[in-house]
């Protein structure tokens, strides 16, 4: 005969959910089955910084849910180095608080030669959409980039990264671009 399966106790678990476009965090909970009394602790934890206020497609929040699946945490990350923490305290309000990622800048310098167009040069020379568009705008009162670059030309591009262990976050800054050994202001 078979044997009867043991009970097998409920466990604590953390459940991950990417924002998608639309979402709020009433329709969260209501997917989740989190009672709304909950997200009212939450937002009134939260009113003094309004953390929780707006959502942003593709954000990560954290729920950490107990053995009879009651919120004890939510966390919401802001952005590679803000992560906020909605915590339950004793008397079943939640309190917030801020967990920080202390970052470096590292300088890099990027180079390149023309080939082509100074965009795809650019790319090559690993340099984003982003900080092209910078160098461009930089440069647009000083350069005129399809006629004064010619093939063969070299350029440098100095630039300071934000990162967290070595892995850059998104924040840049352009700090010098050469062009053929010149610095241009």
């Amino acid at each position: 005969p078979p044997v009867p399966a043991e009970p097998v106790e409920p466990q604590p678990q953390d459940i991950r959910y990417t924002v998608k476009d639309g979402d709020s965090l009433e329709t969260i909970f209501n997917q989740l089955n989190i009672p709304i009394n909950t997200l009212y602790n939450i937002l009134e934890a939260d009113e003094a910084y309004l953390d929780a206020d707006v959502l942003h497609p593709d954000q990560q929040l954290i729920f950490t849910l107990d053995k009879e699946h009651n919120l004890t945490e939510l966390a919401l990350v802001i952005d590679p180095k803000k992560t906020v923490i909605y915590q339950r305290s004793d008397d079943n309000n939640f309190i917030h608080d801020e967990k920080l990622t202390p970052t470096s800048w590292q300088t890099e310098v990027l180079k390149g030669t023309i080939e082509g167009s100074f965009y795809l040069s650019a790319v090559d020379a690993g340099l984003t959409d982003k900080t092209i568009m910078t160098v461009r705008k930089l440069l647009q009162s000083k350069i005129n980039f399809r006629r004064d670059l010619r093939a063969g030309d070299e350029f440098q591009v100095v630039m300071e990264r934000e990162t967290i262990d070595d892995t850059p976050i998104g924040n840049n800054t352009v700090v010098a671009i050469r062009f053929n050994g010149k610095k241009v202001d």
